[in-house]
């Protein structure tokens, strides 16, 4: 079954999306790993939205400021 002329044109303009959440205890060398990939998918057209380390440990940052 063939979709609606609409929806091939949505298909079309929708770009590609990764999303991940970044753990709190990643070491340079696995960041710098990540990054790289990630950099690659980036240059090909995707959209990259993260979320983790520090914003998921912003409890922890109170014994440093308090």
């Amino acid at each position: 079954m063939t979709p609606p002329p609409a929806t091939e044109a949505v298909l079309r303009e929708t770009p590609n999306v990764i999303q991940l959440s970044l753990p709190g205890d990643m070491n340079e060398e696995s960041s710098e790993r990540l990054g790289m990939t990630l950099g690659k998918l980036r240059d090909q057209g995707y959209a990259i939205v993260a979320t983790g380390q520090a914003v998921h440990n912003l409890r922890d940052l109170r014994k440093f400021l308090f």
